[in-house]
């Protein structure tokens, strides 16, 4: 049976624990690729995050994609396409905070700077970071 996409996880599964994309990995990867696998980088890290590896992998070569967001959007490696997106609409942001607040839950996303929270001192909060402001 010849597959037709595969799809990795990053962490612990295309790389190692270093974060490494070990070159027995790699390899494999590319022999798929040349004969037609197409290769999905899926994540739930930002876009950004996952184009190194992707570019590691020459996707753009080969025509992979990069599912970035847990789902929220998906790319072309070879055209830069963006196939699909879809984002939360920002009137609900501050419902969210307040929601995660009275949880005690740090909420960690995303914009074209970088990271964004209201609390950089959370542990899963990256060292840099946008200041999230719920009630603007």
């Amino acid at each position: 049976m010849q597959y037709k996409v595969l799809a990795l996880d990053l962490d612990g599964t295309l790389t190692n624990n270093a974060k490494v994309i070990t070159p027995r990995t790699k390899a494999a990867l590319q022999a798929a690729a040349d004969r037609g696998v197409r290769i999905v980088l899926a994540s739930g890290r930002p876009t950004v995050g996952i184009e190194p590896l992707a570019r590691e992998l020459e996707l753009q070569k080969y025509g992979g994609c990069i599912l970035s967001y847990n789902g929220g959007k998906i790319i072309d490696c070879r055209t830069g396409e963006t196939l699909y997106q879809k984002q939360l609409d920002a009137q609900y942001v501050p419902e969210l905070c307040a929601f995660a607040a009275a949880q005690n839950v740090t909420i960690i996303t995303y914009n074209k700077e970088g990271v964004v929270t209201e609390h950089p001192d959370d542990k899963w909060a990256p060292v840099s970071y946008t200041h999230l402001r719920a009630h603007e």
